[in-house]
């Protein structure tokens, strides 16, 4: 099925709509990981996990929210991520 001309920019608006509320989405989802990060290494390290130790398994908790590693479970192939 072929758009019209006046149906092609409520389409556009439409999915420009959709990415944008996409991308705040996952901003807010890397504010509140970044957050956790903190608060989960500090609480390693009070607990008398050595710094660097617990540096390093707080970066890999945070990494569970990389773009990369979300899409990458989809199995869809996506070229510009390889």
């Amino acid at each position: 099925m072929r758009m019209t001309k006046r149906e092609l920019p409520v389409a556009f608006a439409g999915i420009l709509l959709l990415v944008i509320r996409l991308g705040l989405v996952y901003m807010r989802l890397q504010v509140r990981s970044k957050r956790a990060e903190r608060v989960f290494r500090k609480h390693l390290v009070r607990g008398g996990m050595h710094p660097e130790q617990a540096r390093q398994l707080a970066a890999d908790y945070r990494s569970i929210s990389s773009l990369r590693r979300i899409l990458g479970a989809t199995r869809v192939p996506i070229p510009f991520l390889r």
